[in-house]
């Protein structure tokens, strides 16, 4: 009998060493900036992309604009953090953006190599002690290798390259001037050909790796969010590109084109 308790101890120690150790395999093919590029099989839009830094086996930053609004959480999130438990190939995320608010994504990564990974994902929103309903969803992410968070500071004139931008797009020539602090100024053109600042409530952005989310909002106006990638900035020229779904869900690929002034 002591024989058999010896075994049975045995066999689990080695079971929970082998846990142990895919847990560590799985924190360190994580460790790093990934962007979501696809949901449930299609290119996921610009507009509602988010970028997850997994910091350690314990820890992460998730950054997030989100074009639309929930009652409770307002999406726009930058490096908010995370806690992160791992057990075999299900990753979950923690966190509490509002009061009393708590929400919790289970990723069981079903693929994963040096620069991509997949995994189904489930969300739990708590509110009040409450439980909604789940939401589910394929994810695929691929790698950040690149931070234009710096690159992008200073003034910027330019204006949208592809036949179609977005909805705030006038197609007429504008600048923006991007500060340190998370703030920017927006700039018009007048009669007369000189540079005006518009009046807004409030204007913010970050960058986040190559994720490009702003925010502004003007007075008696509901607030307007937008989202952009950055394909490239080099010699005094920045490239944006966004994937953008038309009020008949078929989508494009919209270009920015701008060059530094300032």
């Amino acid at each position: 009998m002591r024989n058999t308790f010896l075994i049975i101890l045995a066999l689990a120690a080695i079971v929970f060493v082998s846990c142990d150790k895919t847990n560590e395999r799985l924190a360190e093919q994580l460790a790093g900036k990934w962007m979501v590029t696809g949901t449930d099989g299609k290119p996921a839009p610009t507009d509602v992309k988010a970028v997850i830094n997994f910091l350690s086996a314990t820890k992460a930053a998730r950054s997030m604009s989100g074009a639309g609004y929930e009652e409770v959480i307002d999406n726009w999130q930058y490096e908010k953090p995370c806690d992160v438990t791992i057990t075999g190939k299900t990753v979950t995320l923690t966190d509490n953006p509002a009061k009393e608010v708590t929400v919790t994504v289970d990723m069981t990564v079903s693929r994963i190599t040096d620069q991509e990974f997949a995994a189904d994902c489930k969300r739990v929103v708590t509110i009040g002690g409450i439980k909604m309903e789940p939401t589910k969803s394929s994810l695929q992410f691929s790698r950040v290798s690149k931070d234009y968070s710096q690159d992008i500071l200073g003034t910027w004139e330019g204006r949208v390259s592809s036949s179609e931008g977005s909805e705030h797009d006038d197609g007429e020539l504008h600048r923006w001037e991007y500060r340190s602090d998370g703030s920017y100024s927006y700039y018009r053109q007048d009669e007369k050909g000189n540079w005006v600042d518009d009046v807004n409530v409030h204007s913010e952005y970050f960058c986040d790796g190559t994720l490009l989310c702003t925010r502004w909002k003007n007075p008696g106006q509901p607030e307007m969010r937008e989202s952009w990638e950055i394909d490239s900035i080099e010699n005094g020229v920045m490239k944006w590109k966004a994937l953008r779904v038309r009020e008949d869900k078929t989508t494009y690929t919209a270009t920015f084109q701008m060059t530094k002034v300032k």
